[in-house]
């Protein structure tokens, strides 16, 4: 199946002048043709990403992992707001069964040796505390898996890319000189 180019990208044609003479600088241009794409085409070039499609696969795994990442940001900050207003109404325990980021920091919080964060102002402090490093680790899984995307996309396409020119020099160089 043929598809036009020309039904998929509308291209505007250059104005003829009224007077008959030449249309740009350079003494007339001519209208650029386009050919439709041939599917054929496609699915042969489509054929040089096969080797390295687990990377691709790859990259884009990894690349799901750190947007995943990246929207957690906004529970972070929503159990921050939630902590720090029941703490100041002193309704600490219906917040901690809500919420399971609440309940992993005071976990830690306990760990690390401070005591139920809601009577305590500094063990409060410590389950804040612990909250926003577990935002900065998960910020920072985000940029690295954003940084590792890009390099594994960046890898895979240059060497389809290689592979590509190597194929067409290798085609160019089977053609006999008279072709030239």
């Amino acid at each position: 199946m043929r598809l036009p180019l020309s039904k998929l990208v509308s291209r505007k044609r250059p104005a003829k002048p009224r007077d008959g003479s030449a249309s740009g600088a350079e003494g007339g241009e001519e209208d650029v043709r386009v050919r439709p794409i041939e599917w054929s085409m496609i699915r042969r070039l489509m054929g040089g990403l096969k080797p390295y499609r687990w990377y691709y696969v790859g990259g884009i795994t990894v690349g799901i992992c750190g947007e995943l990442l990246n929207i957690l940001g906004p529970q972070f900050v929503r159990n921050i707001i939630n902590f720090v207003t029941s703490f100041r109404e002193h309704s600490y325990a219906q917040v901690v069964e809500k919420s399971w980021l609440i309940q992993i920091a005071s976990k830690l919080a306990a760990w690390l040796g401070y005591v139920e964060p809601g009577r305590v102002a500094t063990s409060a402090i410590a389950v804040l505390g612990t909250i926003i490093l577990l935002w900065v680790l998960v910020s920072a899984g985000a940029i690295i898996c954003q940084r590792y995307t890009i390099l594994i996309m960046t890898w895979a396409g240059e060497h389809v890319q290689f592979a590509t020119r190597k194929r067409v020099f290798e085609h160019l160089q089977r053609l006999s000189m008279s072709y030239y």
